[in-house]
């Protein structure tokens, strides 16, 4: 389905989020695109940072409007995408974020999760490499933030190795690195 359904349009706009876009979905990709003739440098579309999921760095005092911190503390030594991979997966029990989250595809398709034919085909060893170690590097990940779950919390890890999966490929696919 399109990127911007009107659940997500109207969620956004409550929170402050505005613009000129509309979803599209053309050959199976996903994405926005502008419903007006729009001039050099003008804002189609403006997303409050409180709208948004972040990894939980200080970004200096903007007062309200901040990322929510999407890792949760007992995952602060995790790495970044871990962390919001968590927060991904605890927002999900949350209402005021489904409408954000139900408009995510079912999963977004990674080079980790190719066929080995279809790694050949890009012809490029590294990638081949990266793919398949990733595997791994997801299964360490995950044992790591059960582990630090259950030392924090003393209760058994909420989530499955399939939904860690499922989180990680969706910050993967969607994730901004502002430095």
């Amino acid at each position: 389905g399109p990127a911007f359904t009107e659940p997500l349009w109207q969620w956004l706009s409550e929170r402050g989020g505005d613009g000129c876009v509309e979803g599209k979905s053309v050959g199976g990709l996903r994405g926005l695109a502008v419903k007006k003739a729009v001039k050099k440098g003008e804002v189609i579309l403006q997303v409050p940072l409180r709208c948004t999921l972040g990894d939980g760095c200080k970004r200096g005092d903007s007062g309200d409007e901040t990322p929510v911190a999407a890792g949760p503390g007992w995952a602060k030594k995790l790495p970044w995408n871990v962390q919001l991979a968590l927060g991904v997966l605890e927002r999900r029990k949350d209402p005021e974020w489904s409408a954000f989250l139900d408009s995510w595809p079912a999963a977004p398709a990674l080079p980790k999760d190719l066929e080995e034919e279809e790694l050949e085909e890009a012809q490029d060893e590294d990638l081949e490499v990266k793919a398949g170690g990733t595997c791994f590097w997801l299964e360490d990940r995950y044992e790591d933030a059960r582990e630090a779950y259950e030392a924090a919390e003393s209760d058994s890890f909420p989530w499955s190795e399939e939904d860690f999966r499922w989180a990680l490929a969706h910050v993967w696919s969607r994730c901004l690195r502002l430095d």
